[in-house]
């Protein structure tokens, strides 16, 4: 018990991985399984690769360095950020890289001896900056096809640019706060001048006054002199001087009352004021003016120190041989990408072992594709008997016979989830296989809207004959209704197609006598073998799975793993066992053509080894597989 324990979980491990690997396929199988298209995308590339080499030649890339070294300073570019070094070393590596300076190298480089002729887009595409926040330093890198000089010549200008745009700009703020002086300096001087004119009316109302003045003004200038003169005088001449200053301090005090008492004092005190405002705005603006002239003069510039490119160095080389290899590289990564990405949209089988992991029931037999066998017939059971496809419908039918007498099951449909399958080829080539090994069967054709069970077997006038219709509603019996199809000398099998009568099949499937007829055939036959319309597409089609004992499912190569996921869920909703599978139009293996040995034998013949086709497909068989 422990040991089955431990393979059944063995078992359900493996199954996960693998469901696994059917869910999200990997880079490589998803490659292995689209290789077509990495096949095509890499050619596609490659023959790109080679347009490309053949109009543009292969080129030299020569890459020159300048270098700077930049300092914070209270103007220009990078007025606002001396007290952040770090952030000013961005500031100027980003100008570098500005449209300005790539218009100004262009300019720059046009003028040089000899000219060197590169547009703005050009200088952006070749040049890159490089710095460092340890220090102060940015190297200027500038790449130029063919030719070292231009390389050299394209990195100075680029220096001698920023150069330039940085003095300009510099001299354009000190320029602008300048011009804004001088026009607040002209509006003082206009403000000046008129409260001067105004006190100087003022003044001429009052003669007295103004005469008074007049000695006031005189006094304070004598004063002035006699307290110069008081600093070396005798002590005969400074008592003089000490009775002369009382009179004047008198005078003054006279004046001062005077002006006070008088009605247009007032005024001019208060415009004596705003005069004097003005006068001192205007020399502290003055004073600020040169402040800015002699900064602007003798402040450093943001350039501290520069090198010069003197010299070019290889960067990278284009060639043929360099471009064909990025090009399958290029080619390799997309195919395989694109192939991912088509697996992963589009998950199918791509072997036969494959859906096991979602029936959870064995494969009875892989069909080989008819086509890469070369075969022209869709009965090879009958047609084309020695080939490898009527071996494999053999192989289906022994294996069937088995599983059917294990479990007792007698009655069989074949079910497909959608069109296209090959259902209807499928049964009519087991059904042959199964009468060779001595069976008594019947094949239904209960695909009520497609006959091409019936077809196959009977031709198109086998789709007139009395059927199933007639034994549900018309009294028949199967004997009756049947039709006999000779599929070799001395052998048959019984065929109940689809009947004239016009019903609705899912009515008619539903009755009693459907039910019945179902019963008898399992009495009067061995294998009852059931062609029924897709799953996932018709209704009815659950209905005559309900009136079998089992169901056989077909998995064409390459379908869709998520429409057998919801048929065979589909299935276990109505309770209808699943016998196994068959695998049809499965790519054509090798061991299922060459026959040697034990094997040789397949239809009672003797001899060596021989080919399971006919020899006139022998080599086209044998050219597929190489």
């Amino acid at each position: 018990m422990a040991a089955a324990s431990l393979l059944s979980v063995a078992h359900s491990q493996r199954a996960a991985v693998a469901d696994n690997r059917l869910a999200e396929p990997t880079l490589l199988t998803a490659a292995w399984r689209h290789r077509w298209i990495v096949v095509v995308t890499t050619v596609a590339m490659v023959a790109l690769g080679i347009a490309y080499s053949a109009v543009r030649p292969p080129t030299t890339l020569y890459t020159a360095r300048a270098s700077l070294v930049v300092q914070a300073t209270a103007s220009g570019l990078d007025l606002g950020t001396s007290g952040n070094p770090q952030r000013f070393v961005a500031n100027q590596v980003e100008i570098l890289r500005s449209e300005a300076v790539a218009n100004l190298t262009s300019q720059i480089a046009a003028q040089q001896d000899p000219p060197l002729e590169v547009t703005p887009e050009q200088v952006t595409e070749g040049l890159a900056i490089s710095s460092s926040t340890n220090s102060d330093l940015i190297d200027v890198l500038y790449s130029y096809p063919g030719d070292p000089q231009g390389a050299i010549d394209g990195a100075n200008a680029i220096v001698d640019a920023y150069k330039q745009l940085v003095t300009s700009e510099k001299t354009a703020v000190s320029s602008s706060a300048l011009a804004r002086i001088d026009t607040e300096l002209e509006t003082l001087n206009q403000q000046a001048e008129s409260l001067a004119s105004q006190i100087s009316d003022l003044k001429e109302q009052n003669k007295a006054l103004t005469d008074l003045g007049d000695q006031y003004e005189a006094s304070l200038q004598e004063i002035v002199d006699l307290q110069t003169e008081a600093q070396t005088a005798d002590a005969e001449r400074l008592d003089q001087i000490r009775t002369r200053l009382a009179d004047l301090r008198n005078l003054i005090s006279t004046y001062q009352a005077v002006r006070n008492l008088g009605s247009a004092n007032s005024q001019v005190d208060a415009l004596q004021g705003e005069y004097d405002q003005a006068v001192a705005r205007r020399d502290a603006l003055l004073e600020r003016r040169d402040t800015i002239s002699i900064d602007v003069e003798l402040s450093p510039d943001v350039v501290a120190f520069s090198s010069a490119a003197s010299s070019a160095f290889i960067s990278s080389q284009t060639g043929v041989g360099r471009t064909l290899a990025v090009a399958l590289f290029v080619g390799l990564v997309g195919g395989f990408g694109l192939a991912y990405l088509v697996a992963s949209r589009r998950r199918v089988f791509h072997d036969r072992t494959e859906p096991e992991l979602i029936l959870g029931v064995p494969l009875l037999a892989d069909i080989p594709d008819f086509a890469q066998e070369g075969l022209t017939t869709l009965l090879p059971v009958r047609d084309e008997p020695r080939s490898a496809s009527a071996e494999a419908f053999r192989f289906a039918a022994a294996s069937l016979e088995l599983k059917m007498s294990r479990q007792g099951v007698k009655s069989l449909v074949i079910i497909s989830p959608t069109l296209g399958a090959g259902k209807s080829t499928v049964l009519a080539n087991v059904a042959i296989a199964s009468a060779r090994q001595g069976n008594r069967v019947l094949v239904v054709d209960a695909d009520f809207g497609n006959q091409a069970l019936t077809r196959f077997l009977a031709g198109d006038e086998g789709t007139s004959d009395p059927g199933l219709t007639e034994v549900v509603t018309g009294g028949l019996s199967i004997e009756q209704a049947t039709r006999t199809i000779e599929v070799a000398p001395g052998l048959v099998i019984s065929l109940l197609s689809r009947g004239r009568q016009p019903v609705a099949a899912a009515d008619l499937l539903r009755s009693s006598g459907a039910r019945s007829l179902f019963v008898t055939a399992k009495d009067e036959y061995d294998v009852v073998l059931v062609d029924a319309p897709p799953l996932l597409q018709v209704a009815y089609a659950s209905t005559i799975a309900g009136l079998v004992d089992a169901a056989l499912v077909l998995v064409t190569h390459e379908a869709s793993v998520a429409q057998l996921d919801e048929a065979n869920a589909r299935l276990t909703l109505i309770g209808v066992p699943i016998l196994g599978y068959v695998y049809n139009a499965s790519p054509l293996r090798r061991e299922m053509t060459i026959a040697e040995g034990s094997t040789a034998d397949v239809l009672g013949d003797t001899g060596g080894a021989i080919l399971l086709e006919p020899k006139a497909k022998r080599g086209r068989i044998k050219r597929l597989l190489r």
